[in-house]
């Protein structure tokens, strides 16, 4: 948690301040407090390795071979306690394993100099082949927020913004205002500037977005997770282009030397405000420079053709990267005002969504509305029964006079945590399930509570083959090719396979737990003699490992199965029913055991790792490179001449015509 606290500065601090007003000459230092207390005060300034988060540097630490972290001989050692949070951290960021190793995924963060939350966006952009708007999601999450106080405050900005809000949340809100900022620039119609100001932007965040975005892909096509680009211009445009890049140094050469322009400060003159009477900005040359206006409007085709379907996936991905920074809504929320909303999290309860969120500004989308409200007959609960319920999942938590949440997004809340949370346990019937020890689910139906569990498994199945894939690819391939014809087909499938996980809509109540209610949550050996005489045959099976501390079994890495008290059900709940495997369609007895262990077997999961598609992988040329269309609206793979040959039989075509 960042904490913005005011603390006395050291003497080291107080003598290099001293120098930096007087290096040019002799002179006398005047000090607002007296000598007693400056000799008070601590030699030295806390070292950084003692304030901020470790999880970057222990992830390196393990990728250089170290069996142990925590003996590593750091000149000014770290507490204890930090690094025990970090190694805990990174293990439900999914890079560590339970026996401290790294994770295919944890591999390919240890070759990304990012933060780890950022490296896992962009490495699952990859996964699901949405790259371009990653990438902007992962700039805007590394830079300070373009909205000014003035963007709030002032009516006319206020209103104005409203254009670019989005209720899904705040990352989403700066991926639309970043699109309509690039549009405005390659219209050349409006000056950005002004276009910022009227919405009380600073587009000094935007340019460092771009940078920061560029940054990005040369890091993914640097490990191989994103193919190179080429340049796809005839003669003409790239004579045009060369011109245009002329023009541009020598504009941005004159701006370079012409000397600084003075300014009088007015009564009245806001800070935020350029002054009217400049007319070129060096800050936009650069940018035109360094983009070209043919790829922008390509991106910005590309980003207007996303749809609910990739929101969705879009949402998963940022959930996923911030996971386990989950807050869940307080069960009273429903009897406050806006402003007084509290929600909950893992580590700290009673925070808010800082007042400048947009969920916090549209704090009725967190709410359940009442015509939601489900009643299931036979089913007894003092919670609510729904298939709306939702989450906040956000970047960071700051603690200044209240502890605020920053960055935040509302998902799905049963299909998100199935899909993103590192610890799963459940009871027998599966209607229970206790996430990461803080949130608990109840499911009404045992039948479609198993039904949504095994497309999971088979989700994070596929997931985890897939990034093992992916890194056995860039570890083995010397140039930096595009995915081969079988990633991408693993890609489409898994694609599928989470989207049938989001859609699926299910009643269920929610609820936090707190820690007493977490010291009397497993039933230990009880439940593992409950599973050894129902289950006989299949604990007989060396694929299920009994959990020694909370009882019942690991059905993987991440879940285990029947370690929680079973709440009561009616039997005809429990009488004949049946599910159907979400690979082969067949019909199996409603028991937990045996279906994982048919997931296992089932012949069609087989061949689609094996690369059995109706896409067949042909001999990969080095020469051809995809190519999108507009004309034919698909996708192509072509050389170089190919691609100038198919553009020119559309213009003779047209020519014709």
């Amino acid at each position: 948690m960042q904490k913005l606290k005011e603390f006395w500065i050291s003497r080291a601090s107080a003598e290099q301040r001293k120098g930096r007003a007087g290096r040019t000459g002799p002179g006398v230092c005047f000090r607002l407090y007296s000598e007693a207390e400056y000799e008070s005060l601590a030699a030295y300034s806390t070292p950084e390795i003692q304030r901020v988060p470790l999880n970057s540097l222990l992830l390196q630490l393990v990728a250089l071979g170290l069996p142990d972290v925590r003996k590593f001989p750091f000149l000014e050692p770290p507490p204890s306690e930090s690094i025990e949070e970090a190694v805990q951290a990174l293990k439900e960021q999914g890079a560590l394993t339970a026996d401290e190793e790294l994770t295919p995924t944890g591999r390919i963060l240890a070759q990304l100099p990012v933060d780890v939350t950022i490296g896992k966006v962009l490495i699952l952009g990859c996964v699901f082949r949405l790259v371009d708007p990653v990438l902007s999601l992962a700039a805007a999450l590394s830079i300070q927020t373009p909205f000014t106080q003035r963007s709030f405050r002032d009516l006319d900005a206020s209103a104005a913004r409203k254009s670019v809000d989005s209720d899904h949340g705040d990352p989403f809100t700066l991926l639309k205002a970043y699109h309509e900022w690039l549009e405005a620039k390659s219209s050349y119609g409006e000056d950005t500037r002004k276009w910022c100001r009227r919405l009380g932007l600073e587009e000094q965040r935007f340019y460092e977005m771009t940078k920061l975005r560029s940054q990005f892909k040369h890091l993914l096509q640097e490990v191989g997770l994103m193919e190179s680009e080429v340049e796809v211009m005839d003669s003409v445009a790239r004579i045009q282009r060369h011109g245009e890049m002329k023009q541009l140094r020598d504009l941005r050469r004159q701006l370079q030397k012409a000397p600084r322009k003075k300014r009088i400060l007015h009564v009245g003159h806001r800070g935020d405000e350029d002054e009217e009477g400049e007319e070129i900005d060096i800050k936009d040359v650069e940018f035109r420079l360094q983009q070209d206006p043919a790829l922008v409007q390509e991106f910005l085709r590309r980003s207007r053709s996303f749809g609910f379907h990739d929101l969705s996936l879009m949402k998963l991905i940022l959930c996923a990267g911030v996971y386990p920074q989950i807050a869940i809504s307080d069960d009273h929320n429903s009897y406050k005002r806006d402003t007084d909303q509290l929600f909950h999290t893992k580590g700290k309860g009673f925070v808010v969504l800082h007042p400048n969120s947009v969920l916090a500004l549209h704090a009725d989308v967190l709410r359940l509305d009442e015509m939601d409200v489900l009643t299931v007959p036979n089913f007894r609960s003092n919670l609510p029964v729904s298939t709306k319920h939702q989450v906040v999942a956000f970047m960071s938590l700051l603690e200044t006079t209240k502890p605020y949440l920053l960055n935040c997004l509302r998902v799905q809340c049963v299909q998100m945590l199935l899909l993103v949370s590192s610890v799963i346990d459940s009871s027998m019937t599966v209607t229970r399930l206790v996430f990461d020890e803080f949130v608990e689910v109840t499911f009404p139906d045992p039948e479609e509570a198993l039904q949504l569990l095994l497309k999971v498994f088979v989700a994070r199945s596929l997931h985890e083959k897939l990034v093992a894939h992916m890194l056995d690819e860039t570890l083995s391939s010397e140039d930096k090719k595009e995915p081969s014809p079988r990633t991408r087909n693993m890609q489409k499938q898994l694609r599928q396979r989470y989207d049938a996980v989001l859609k699926t809509e299910i009643p269920y109540t929610v609820k936090r737990l707190l820690p007493a209610d977490v010291k009397h949550l497993y039933t230990g050996a009880q439940a593992f003699r409950a599973l050894a005489q129902d289950n006989e045959g299949c604990l007989a099976e060396d694929r299920f490992q009994v959990n020694p501390r909370k009882g019942g079994v690991f059905l993987s890495s991440y879940f285990t199965f029947g370690c929680l008290e079973e709440m009561s059900l009616p039997e005809e709940m429990l009488m004949n029913k049946t599910c159907r495997c979400p690979l082969c369609d067949e019909e199996l007895p409603l028991g937990v055991m045996d279906a994982v262990l048919h997931l296992d077997t089932c012949d069609k999961d087989s061949e689609i790792i094996k690369g059995a598609s109706p896409e067949p992988e042909q001999p990969h040329d080095p020469l051809k490179k995809a190519y999108f269309c507009k004309d034919c609206n698909r996708e192509l793979r072509l050389t170089l001449p190919e691609i100038f040959q198919h553009k020119r039989t559309h213009q003779s075509t047209s020519q014709d015509g």
